[in-house]
């Protein structure tokens, strides 16, 4: 059977089948494509770890310290090319939900693809950490969905509170896929962060950021309003002109043809797994 929904169990032996999901039908599919191709070449053979909960906790401090299991249920490690997971079934559980994994695919293919020898993706640089996770989860979302994969609990999900603000770029400010796809996934960011500047200002945006970072985004959409309104006062259509200039420069790429082998995997091991045993 085929995936049937985010919340369906996946293993260490799992990893070509995410990766199938990962490539795809997506409205990102002609940016995943390449990275895609281009991250097999550099990562190795044992890149999908999914970990019992204690052993997991153990990985994870020696990753990041000051990370929690609770908020971080699986990392990827671009220095590496690894991704480490936890096990969302039980205390000795080794297997974790797909959407999840899913997530920190996308983490994996973005700029640079694969073992990059950098923590982060380089768009953290004009995106910042919190938006940078809720762009993430905005692709992850949008590859399920295209594959009629059922979305997990909105409770399972990662970074809920920072995607509002990516939707509100891309539904109120015209910040499509076009300007996004580029920033994530070919390290492009220049063009991005100059519409920033001449929508909210340098310091303005640097203060979106903050707040998605720290999971307000009731406050970061409001201050991008609040910005927003006052740099079209200071400079009446800059941000428009900038926006129309920058799309025909950055736009999508028509998608590759689906092969054989990038048909949606078939999966023999069940599909929705029982109420996980974690609240």
């Amino acid at each position: 059977m085929a995936f049937s929904s985010a919340e369906d169990r996946v293993d260490d032996d799992s990893f070509e089948a995410i990766l199938t999901v990962l490539g795809g039908a997506s409205s990102w599919k002609g940016y995943i494509t390449p990275a895609l191709a281009e991250a097999r070449k550099n990562i190795p053979k044992h890149a999908f770890q999914v970990f019992p909960p204690d052993d997991y906790r153990k990985e994870l401090a020696k990753i990041d310290p000051k990370a929690t299991a609770a908020d971080t249920p699986g990392i990827t490690t671009k220095t590496d090319g690894i991704i480490r997971m936890e096990g969302y079934f039980g205390t000795k559980s080794r297997e974790a939900m797909l959407g999840l994994s899913l997530h920190e695919t996308v983490h994996l293919v973005s700029h640079k693809p694969g073992r990059s020898g950098q923590k982060n993706s380089s768009a953290i640089g004009v995106l910042g950490e919190g938006l940078l996770e809720g762009l993430v989860e905005t692709v992850t979302t949008d590859i399920l969905l295209k594959q009629t994969i059922k979305l997990a609990d909105p409770k399972r999900r990662a970074h809920q509170k920072r995607v509002p603000v990516v939707q509100e770029l891309m539904s109120t400010y015209g910040i499509g896929i076009q300007l996004l796809g580029p920033v994530l996934f070919r390290g492009d960011s220049e063009r991005m962060f100059r519409l920033m500047e001449a929508a909210f200002t340098t310091a303005g945006w640097l203060e979106i950021q903050r707040l998605t970072t720290s999971n307000n985004p009731d406050g970061a959409k409001k201050r991008m309003g609040e910005l927003r309104a006052a740099e079209e006062r200071a400079h009446p259509g800059a941000f428009a002109a900038r926006l129309q200039q920058a799309g025909p420069a950055v736009a999508v790429p028509p998608a590759v043809k689906q092969s054989s082998a990038e048909r949606p995997y078939v999966w023999h091991r069940g599909m929705s797994p029982p109420p996980p045993v974690r609240d």
